[in-house]
Order: structure tokens, then C-alpha cells, then sequence
């Protein structure tokens, strides 16, 4: 049976005007990754970049729920900021953004960080953005690159890693995000759009085994789309 399915997008902002001020120290890693605080994750530099001459690669422990490493940028409450950073990888991605008082303390809400999923298993070159806008009580915001580790749900693909590169923080007067690659028509890993995954709502959110969002499991139609070259089908069995 050829049935369509739910296309779930990502919430990005768009990539910001070279003129910015990038914020960030040492965004590419091309002096190493001492202007960089990591948690659980294991990171080490290799030649792997997108460019220059190296990039930054987080791994999973295998007792880690996840993987992450940022560094504070000062703020006050109302400003606006876009974040962004390139990624390849077999994990899934996450772009995270934590809200610090004067004393580095988490600021007293329910949740002190904006926290967004950006890309699913494993991928090419691709962006994740979005914009952070800092609250009352934040004099102090953290970007932080993160990979969520499987070990909990399969035991079998511990050491999840995903390779970062050209980061940034800069100033932005957008109001919010929009969607990225709305027309399907940029695709890092041939017949996978970027910036889309895959949902077969409605129902609570189920397991999903490391290569569900590989390649193979998605087709680009060039027959029917509504305008530009491609649109998204599947076939159900």
C-alpha cells in the first residue's frame, strides 16, 4: 500500500549575515578545543573539517544519556541571538542553549535552556540553527553542541559520535525560527532532504533502532512535486 506520511520539520533559523560578529571563541577548532567545557562526552580533534584544517568530534560513553560541549557567551535579558553549527555523523543532533545568572547558577525557571531537535542518525554535512532569545534573569548564555547517546534503547550502538564544525553566535533581530529547505530541494545524503524526519503520528513517541532514518528508508519523487524538482513519498507494507 503507497501511503503519505507525516513530514515532521525542524524549527531553524536561517544562516545570518556574514557582517555579524561571530561571538564565539575559536568556533572552527583550529586551536585546538581548550576554549571548549564538555560534559560526559569524550572530544578529540580530527581532520575530518568541513573547513580549515580540523573539527571537533564528540563521542558517546556508553553510560552517557548524552554528549554535549559549549562555552558562556555574556547577554542581557531581550537579546536575540542565532546559533548555528554544522555536523556529520551517525547520532542524533541537538543544538542547545543554557540560561545562566550573575554566579553561573541556572536561572530559577522550569526549564533554564532552550533545547531543539535538529538532525536524526546518520548524516552528511548538514546545518542546525536556531534562534535563542534570553529571558529575565540570564546575564550569561551557554551554545552547546549535542548528541543524544542510544545506550539506553540499544545496548548494541554505544558509541554514537558526531563530528562539529563552523560554529556561530551572532547577534540577530529575527523574531523566531522558520522551516528549513521547505521545498525539499537541498539534500546532503542523495535522496534524504535535509532538515526533515520521518513521524507516524498520532501516538506517544516510540524506540527508534539507529539506522530508521538511513538512506534507504526514504524516497525523493521527481515525478510529482508541486513546484521545484522533488517531493517526499514512502511505501507502506
Amino acid at each position: 500500500m503507497r501511503a503519505l506520511i507525516c513530514l515532521l520539520p525542524f524549527l531553524t533559523g536561517m544562516v545570518a549575515h556574514a557582517e555579524a560578529p561571530n561571538l564565539l571563541t575559536n568556533p572552527g577548532f583550529e586551536e585546538g578545543a581548550e576554549d571548549w567545557q564538555f560534559d560526559e562526552a569524550v572530544g578529540r580533534l580530527v581532520p575530518d573539517a568541513r573547513s580549515g584544517a580540523q573539527a571537533l568530534r564528540l563521542e558517546c560513553p556508553a553510560d552517557a544519556h548524552h554528549a554535549s560541549a559549549g562555552q558562556p557567551v555574556a547577554c542581557a535579558p531581550g537579546d536575540r541571538f542565532l546559533f548555528s553549527f554544522w555536523s556529520k555523523g551517525d547520532g542524533d543532533v541537538k543544538i542547545w542553549a543554557r540560561f545562566r545568572g550573575p554566579e553561573g547558577k541556572p536561572i530559577e525557571v522550569e526549564r533554564p535552556y532552550l533545547l531543539r531537535d535538529s538532525i536524526l542518525g546518520p548524516h552528511d554535512w548538514s546545518q542546525s540553527a536556531m534562534v535563542v532569545v534570553i529571558p529575565d534573569g540570564c546575564t550569561q548564555v551557554w551554545p552547546c553542541m549535542y548528541v543524544l547517546c542510544y545506550y539506553r534503547q540499544y545496548p548494541s550502538h554505544p558509541e554514537s559520535h558526531v563530528i562539529f564544525d563552523d560554529l556561530e553566535f551572532v547577534r540577530t533581530d529575527r523574531t523566531g525560527n522558520i522551516l528549513r529547505n521547505g521545498g525539499m530541494e537541498i539534500s546532503s545524503i542523495a535522496g534524504v532532504p535535509d532538515g526533515w524526519f520521518r513521524g507516524y503520528g498520532p501516538g506517544p513517541p516510540r524506540p527508534r533502532p539507529p539506522g530508521e532514518y538511513a538512506p534507504a528508508r526514504w524516497r525523493m519523487d521527481a515525478e510529482n512535486p508541486w513546484e521545484g524538482m522533488y517531493s517526499v513519498r514512502t511505501d507502506i507494507s
